[in-house]
């Protein structure tokens, strides 16, 4: 959890973000905190800091988690943040929040928001912009009139994407070439 996926932009989307939003927001925090012992430490405080004066609740799991314990986190959550910052690839953020049925609060930058975008996964926006992600945040938290994501593209780009889906096509593609030799 480092500035590279926009922890911070996330922190002060959170101090934006109206009591009522806050009121009812969890933010599950996993993986290792920071980039460095100063960078851990100043986001520590920044929690800290943040716990004082918001009424969200957070929660830190500063540890490693091996892939295979991921997923749950993915099932409990009613969300997914991905603000990267300025990243212009793909992330596995977004196949494992389809996976679990979990709209996403994604940058609309590059790949992600691409994606994002076109297969209905959740709310873009501009992810360098904490007030964009406090505004997502409580539209996440409070409208309930209209569904973040469509159900049914998230759960195909989920299976599309899947570990599962690659090994087959891989060993598909391996068989073919096993085949001609």
């Amino acid at each position: 959890l480092t500035k590279r996926k926009g922890i911070d932009q996330v922190l002060d989307a959170i101090a934006l973000s109206p009591a009522q939003t806050c009121e009812n927001l969890c933010l599950l925090m996993v993986g290792p905190l920071g980039a460095g012992v100063a960078d851990k430490e100043r986001l520590n405080t920044r929690i800290s800091d943040l716990r004082t004066t918001s009424k969200a609740q957070i929660i830190v799991c500063d540890e490693f988690v091996a892939d295979k314990d991921v997923q749950p986190y993915f099932q409990l959550s009613d969300f997914v943040l991905a603000t990267y910052q300025k990243h212009v690839g793909m992330s596995n953020i977004l196949i494992r929040a389809a996976l679990a049925q979990k709209p996403v609060i994604s940058s609309n930058y590059g790949l992600m928001g691409e994606v994002t975008r076109r297969f209905g996964l959740g709310l873009t926006v501009n992810s360098a912009r904490p007030t964009e992600i406090a505004l997502a945040l409580t539209r996440c938290m409070t409208d309930k009139t209209e569904p973040l994501c469509n159900l049914i593209d998230t759960e195909q780009f989920g299976k599309q994407n899947s570990a599962e889906r690659f090994s087959q096509v891989i060993f598909q593609h391996l068989l073919k070439s096993a085949q001609k030799a």
